[in-house]
């Protein structure tokens, strides 16, 4: 037997691939699948890899069956019909001689290791936007896939292995806001992604998710992840930076960084005390800095992210007295009272919104993070205070009372922290902060390397850049592990 026509419509299914009609028939290497057929089966051409040369599937198919194609090594191309739905699980199953593929818009589903081992195909995958999910081991393998992969919107999950060894893909990996878990192994060894995102609805990545991707030199992690596998990241050794928007640190396994170079981890502003005191972020304390030069949007918010262990009292416009344990968020209010007393640690955020008068009133505090955005008037009274870091943002009146005050580390604020001039420059760069200030300058080049570093103490610092290449680079400046400012330089 060597040419197959299959037109059957109401046959029993195979219920394992030994009672497929074709099972292991080498010799078929002719199939053509009739205009009427609406479901492949199970198992039906399970082994036949004498198949060769192109498949197509026709448009009145809608499902095709586990294993259908297994092991159909011979195969070269396969033409999906655009009825198709459902591409079952293990139906592509080491058709290494595949070389192109074409995933048409009506599929929904991927099943598990639907294209497992079908190295030979080549150039770029897309995945159509009627896709809501990819299966365990859908692509594992598949070497031969290059260029960026973008996953829709659509996909609502990515199972475990799905990209595994996917070395040929490149460039940028965005991870769409509707998933919301990154299994285990999914992008192990895709070693030509230079960076990924993740995005803030995602709240767990697997065990060793992006272990051995060598070319990644940036990830940013969402604000949602709340656990990171062990060795998730081990191996990504060009790794320059990685930034975390969670304030309160994600956990994480067993040695998740396992063979990353220290590198910057940048932790949102006021969190870096949230991390440093994690059990299990523990072996990554020196790659930590605070990154407080991000600049509020245009929204007049007004963030107090406090630790409090007893009752906050808020005056609201009726002056009427609310009695606030856990997290509150207050909107449209003209003055604002918060009373703030033997406060300790518990991480409780605490919003205000639209806000343009406010008197902070702290006592006998230990430990406090205070941050205010775009306010027109605030008041900061503190008493007795141990340690009370409080950033000012945007602020156009600022009166703070300090009285008894041990170990205050001071009031930061954005928007005239660093001045840098001449921008552009030819030769030398005269750095000036608002005040002085013990701390790193940093200057970065376009690939994320540090080339040059200074520590400085005072308000007006010079660096010479005459040796360097025209090209833009980004200066930071560090201070007591905190990102103070950023800016955009251009040497010419």
């Amino acid at each position: 037997l060597t040419s197959v026509t299959w037109n059957a419509v109401n046959c029993a299914l195979p219920t394992s691939y030994s009672s497929s009609p074709f099972y292991n028939l080498t010799s078929i290497t002719n199939v053509t699948i009739g205009d009427s057929v609406q479901v492949i089966p199970n198992y039906l051409f399970y082994g036949c890899s004498g198949i060769t040369g192109t498949l197509t599937i026709p448009n009145s198919v809608t499902t095709i069956g586990s294993s259908a194609f297994y092991g159909c090594s011979g195969l070269t191309s396969v033409t999906i019909g655009n009825s198709v739905t459902s591409i079952g699980s293990s139906a592509f199953y080491y058709c290494s001689g595949l070389t192109s593929l074409t995933i048409p818009n009506s599929v929904t589903s991927i099943g598990n290791s639907a294209f497992y081992g079908c190295s030979g195909i080549t150039g770029t995958l897309t995945i159509p936007n009627s896709v809501t999910s990819i299966g365990n081991y859908a692509f594992y393998n598949c070497s031969g896939l290059t260029g960026t992969l973008t996953i829709p919107n659509s996909v609502t999950s990515i199972g475990g292995y799905a990209f595994y060894n996917c070395s040929g893909l490149t460039g940028t990996l965005t991870i769409p806001n509707s998933v919301t878990s990154i299994g285990t192994y999914t992008f192990l060894g895709c070693s030509g992604l230079t960076s990924v995102t993740i995005p803030n609805s995602v709240t767990t990545i697997g065990n060793y998710a992006f272990s051995s991707c060598s070319g990644l030199t940036s990830v940013t992690i969402g604000n949602s992840v709340t656990s990171i596998g062990e060795y998730a990241f081990r191996g990504c050794s060009g790794l320059t930076s990685v930034t975390f928007n969670r304030i309160v640190p994600p956990t994480l396994g067993s040695t998740v960084f396992y063979g990353v170079p220290v590198i910057p981890f940048f932790v949102p502003c006021g969190s870096l005390y949230n991390y440093q005191q994690s059990s299990t972020w523990s072996n990554y304390i020196s790659y930590l800095i605070e990154d407080c030069s991000s600049t509020p949007g245009s929204s007049d918010t007004v963030y107090l992210p406090v630790y409090i262990h007893d009752t906050i009292y808020v005056h609201d416009t009726t002056y009427v007295d609310n009695y606030i344990h856990d997290t509150t968020y207050i909107h449209d209010t003209t003055y604002i009272d918060v009373y703030i007393h033997d406060t300790t640690y518990v991480d409780v955020p605490y919003p205000v919104h639209d806000t343009t008068y406010i008197d902070v009133y702290i006592h006998d505090t230990i430990y406090l993070p205070v941050y205010i955005y775009d306010t027109t008037y605030i008041d900061v009274y503190i008493h007795d205070t141990i340690y009370l870091p409080v950033y000012i943002y945007d602020t156009l009146y600022i009166d703070t009372c300090y009285q008894d005050s041990t170990g205050i580390s001071g009031i930061y604020g954005e928007g005239n922290n660093l001045t840098a001039y001449p921008n552009p420059t030819e030769s030398t760069l005269t750095i000036e902060l608002s005040k002085a200030m013990n701390g790193t300058l940093l200057l970065y080049d376009i690939n994320g390397k540090a080339v040059l570093t200074k520590e400085i103490d005072t308000k007006v610092a010079v660096l010479d850049l005459k040796h360097l290449p025209n090209s833009v680079y980004m200066l930071r400046f560090i201070s007591d592990g905190r990102l103070i400012g950023t800016k955009k330089i251009v040497k010419q």
